[in-house]
């Protein structure tokens, strides 16, 4: 049996900071904070129900809550708590506030994500794709165009250039980025094997710039794919894959090529469905619909709002 268990020890928190601070908590939702004795901010938390939130804080005992929890309630001399009109607006509440402080003893939404802008810029003989995590769309900065001086001439006569995101997540963008740019370039010059792919499309993750010839396409070729590819990045719809499973066909029995075929395909596919049809969702519950742009802050919140409402239609 716990010493803890022996003994009928009082709750910590409330021998600490007296009962009546907690009499007049409400039960509604909202979000809570915890501070230390120098009135650093060590927990931001949400809840339903404030009152009953807090005061499972408010009893806990020693040896009866985890090693974690023990440790913040130990440093705890302070409390404030915002009531709001929802359980989601708590939740929004808590991750701003936690975005923007970065509390000890908070971990979820916490860490810096990764947010990326892809940009498409199509010359006329060219597609020139790019990843940023800005909104600007400038492809080539100034203090890096000696990277390009080797790229073709016609990049400057630039036919359009179009910004999408942004996009969360460093790995599964970059690598679905990578996907679309290896089916692309095989399409366009009839690649049925990827050990013909040019090196900087071998490797794990796209580059984060990447210029891609059209040579082989008439105008009005190079322009339906332009309109596919818009179509893609915006959501609306996966008839750019459907465009390009007509061309890319291995030939004989390369098992190798097939299956590396079919994979990007898949890949893409449930990428389109868990991410870019998302955010084309999302994108309509933004307050400013005249831009197809999110910015950082906003997809998170935005992210909360979605998710929330998925739930509500599914409980109903």
């Amino acid at each position: 049996m716990k010493t803890s268990e022996l003994f009928d020890t009082p709750p910590i928190l409330e021998q600490r900071l007296g009962s009546d601070l907690f009499a007049d908590i409400p039960q509604e939702p909202g979000i809570y904070r915890f501070y230390d004795e120098n009135d650093t901010l060590l927990y931001v938390g949400k809840a339903k129900n404030l009152r009953r939130r807090l005061f499972t804080y408010k009893r806990a005992r020693p040896g009866r809550t985890s090693r974690k929890e023990s440790k913040l309630i130990s440093r705890i001399h302070r409390f404030e708590f915002d009531i709001l009109d929802s359980e989601e607006e708590a939740i929004l509440h808590e991750n701003r506030w936690i975005r923007e402080h970065r509390p000890e003893y908070n971990h979820a939404n916490k860490h810096t994500e990764t947010y990326y802008f892809i940009t498409v810029q199509r010359s006329v003989d060219a597609l020139t794709f790019g990843l940023s995590m800005n909104p600007s769309g400038q492809l080539f900065p100034e203090n890096e165009k000696p990277l390009y001086q080797n790229f073709s001439p016609a990049l400057n006569k630039v036919l359009d250039s179009k910004t999408y995101g942004c996009f969360k997540g460093h790995r599964s963008v970059r690598i679905s980025l990578g996907s679309l740019l290896q089916l692309i370039w095989m399409n366009e010059f009839n690649s049925i094997s990827p050990h013909f792919l040019p090196v900087q499309l071998s490797r794990n993750l796209t580059p984060m710039r990447f210029c891609l010839p059209l040579q082989h396409l008439p105008r009005s070729k190079t322009d339906k794919l332009g309109v596919l590819i818009d179509h893609w990045f915006l959501g609306n719809s996966m008839d750019l894959l459907e465009y390009m499973k007509e061309k890319i066909q291995p030939m004989g029995d390369s098992t190798f090529a097939k299956k590396f075929i079919d994979e990007n395909f898949e890949f893409l596919e449930s990428y389109f469905h868990r991410n870019l049809y998302r955010y084309r969702l999302m994108r309509e519950m933004k307050e400013n619909s005249e831009s197809h742009l999110i910015d950082q802050d906003e997809l998170d919140d935005l992210i909360t709002r979605f998710n929330n409402n998925q739930q509500y239609i599914t409980a109903n």
